[in-house]
């Protein structure tokens, strides 16, 4: 039998990877931005879109790869989705909450 490739899976396999790792690197960059002053918006901004692409990658590779037997890449990516996707709820929650009535 030979091996099909599954080429939307093996295409976001690097697009969640990158993405969460550069939503982890986000963190020393805003850490370091609120110690020496600078602005930290990009930083956000830049935290926010890696997490949107982590979850949504992460979400397409288990839906695209649910035959294979990859079980590093799939915990890799379940761990993915829940981080990624309970940090979105997070953000969420705290937008939903702000009251504007005092600005």
């Amino acid at each position: 039998m030979k091996h099909v490739t599954n080429l939307p899976a093996t295409l976001l396999r690097p697009v969640f990877l990158l993405s969460g790792l550069c939503a982890l690197a986000c963190i020393p960059g805003i850490l370091a931005a609120e110690r020496f002053g600078w602005s930290e918006r990009p930083f956000h901004a830049a935290q926010f879109l890696s997490a949107l692409v982590c979850f949504v990658g992460s979400l397409g590779y288990l839906l695209m790869a649910r035959h294979r037997t990859d079980t590093p890449l799939r915990v890799l990516a379940v761990t993915a989705a829940v981080l990624s996707g309970s940090y979105l709820a997070f953000l969420a929650w705290v937008i939903a909450r702000i009251d504007f009535s005092g600005m």
